[in-house]
């Protein structure tokens, strides 16, 4: 893991800010935060986050994962992968 960056589960609270990320990526609104992990720098801002969809054989897919424009490049995305691929498998 970073440094610059931990993960943690979304809470309620960050739904703004993810509903905000989403909007500027042209994507449609959360409902919850259910099943979505954010990656979160020093001041507690979150940088990126990843959601996993299940279906209903129980097979996590991602969908989708973001990073802010201004933390590409420092591993975020590839962060929320590794760590979603060690909890849930391929």
């Amino acid at each position: 893991m970073s440094d610059l960056f931990t993960i943690r589960d979304a809470a309620p609270g960050d739904l703004p800010t993810l509903n905000a990320y989403n909007y500027q990526e042209g994507m449609d609104a959360f409902d919850s935060v259910d099943n979505i992990r954010v990656a979160v720098n020093a001041q507690g801002e979150i940088v990126g986050y990843l959601r996993l969809a299940f279906s209903p054989e129980g097979i996590a897919h991602v969908n989708p994962v973001v990073t802010y424009p201004t933390w590409r490049g420092y591993g975020v995305g590839r962060a929320l992968m590794d760590e979603a691929l060690a909890r849930h498998g391929e």
